[in-house]
């Protein structure tokens, strides 16, 4: 009888986001592919002991996420227990998702197969980090990428804005969605909202997700709703997630003297049961890997207004257009409207709209008033998600795991 390959999951953390996710997702859903799987995490992570089925195996005794000093002197460290359990517990590939693990991945020896996978948008992503951080990651891969067996990235569009970056052998590059549980989270759509949570659905709701930080734009659409509650008058706006932002965000909420139609509840355990109810979903991010937050509100049934950024909406919401090609109009697509790239100004509430924020205002407005055209979007969504099944999804990941084995 054949051997169950082991394959270890490589993840900087378990923090949350959509990386982590990911990693998590593949490590319980491979061993239906006949793998056993090992999620491996660089930093000290609360237990997730059903995870895999060879186990969490942290190769850290602390937490080291947040400070790059800190990380680079861990390094050594977590080379040399990487190394030690990739041999104690015979691993044949092992599955990297982000810079960090990524990196640690190409310079250990004791596991010949690598995959790594590229979570985020390259040129955005460099932009956003410190210049100690950018020498880092870049000759980082510059020196070591041609030690993967595979790149994988969530989207085309973050594809070919990596290869502007580095030289690497495009033969090696594969695109690989982010798939979702669709019939999980229709399950979790259906359960009760928080008590505290029903008064934002008196009228008509209007609902983001994601962590209150730059890269989500969230004080783009709280302008943009200032409108759109002067038009529509029982219009209400739920922002879920936490971040440094938050307070800027309510400073701004109350400037703008819309905080009673406004709800910043912070983390919620099931958000899928306040997306299912609202009327829409926006999404005004700077720029995205895979927004897995967007694709989740499709998968209930609520149509969606999203930012043409960098990279994945467009993938999403109107697939058979160029990636690369962004709107600078009012859009209308299958799944409901694409706008283009704000510009990511943080504007006090006295100054008047940017045009993409007046459009931004337009798309909701539109979709909140055209009965037709909401209701056929909540059709197509949901049709859409289905694109992104598990099934449809391990299959594609299972051939690369296959090619590399």
């Amino acid at each position: 009888m054949k051997k169950r390959p082991n394959i270890g999951i490589l993840i900087a953390s378990l923090g949350g986001g959509g990386a982590e996710r990911m990693a998590m997702r593949l490590c319980n859903s491979l061993p239906d592919q006949d793998y056993n799987t090992a999620l491996l995490t660089m930093d000290y992570t609360k237990d997730y002991s059903d995870m895999g089925t060879i186990g969490p195996i942290r190769l850290s005794p602390s937490n080291v996420k947040w400070f790059t000093p800190a990380k680079v002197f861990m390094a050594p460290w977590q080379w040399v227990k990487l190394e030690h359990y990739a041999k104690n517990l015979g691993i044949d590939l092992i599955i990297s998702l982000m810079e960090r693990a990524n990196i640690l991945n190409l310079i250990q020896n004791s596991v010949k197969s690598r995959i790594i996978s590229i979570r985020t948008h390259t040129s955005m992503m460099m932009a956003a980090k410190s210049p100690l951080k950018r020498f880092l990651v870049r000759g980082s891969y510059e020196r070591l990428l041609n030690r993967a067996d595979k790149v994988v990235f969530n989207s085309v569009e973050s594809k070919h804005d990596f290869l502007r970056f580095y030289g690497i052998n495009s033969g090696k590059l594969e695109v690989v969605y982010n798939f979702c549980d669709v019939n999980r989270l229709r399950s979790m759509a259906k359960e009760p909202i928080p008590e505290n949570l029903k008064g934002a659905f008196e009228g008509t709701t209007v609902i983001t997700c994601g962590r209150l930080s730059r890269q989500k734009g969230q004080w783009h659409l709280i302008r943009a709703f200032k409108r759109v509650r002067e038009n529509i008058k029982d219009v209400r706006l739920i922002i879920l997630g936490k971040g440094p932002l938050e307070n800027d965000l309510i400073s701004l909420c109350k400037d703008s003297k819309i905080m009673d139609r406004v709800y910043l509840p912070g983390f919620v355990q099931n958000p899928m049961s306040l997306i299912r109810r609202a009327g829409l979903f926006v999404m005004p991010s700077l720029w995205e890997g895979f927004p897995n937050a967007l694709l989740e509100a499709m998968a209930v049934g609520t149509p969606v207004v999203s930012t043409d950024c960098m990279s994945g909406p467009r993938e999403l919401m109107s697939p058979d257009s160029n990636p690369e090609n962004k709107t600078d109009v009012l859009e209308r697509t299958a799944c409901g409207f694409l706008i283009p790239p704000l510009d990511g100004k943080f504007r006090s509430a006295g100054i008047r709209l940017s045009p993409s924020e007046n459009l931004l205002a337009d798309a909701m407005e539109e979709m909140l008033q055209n009965g037709e055209y909401h209701g056929k979007c909540s059709e197509a969504v949901k049709t859409r998600a289905m694109d992104f099944s598990p099934e449809r999804v391990l299959v594609s990941w299972r051939n690369i795991i296959e090619q590399v084995l």
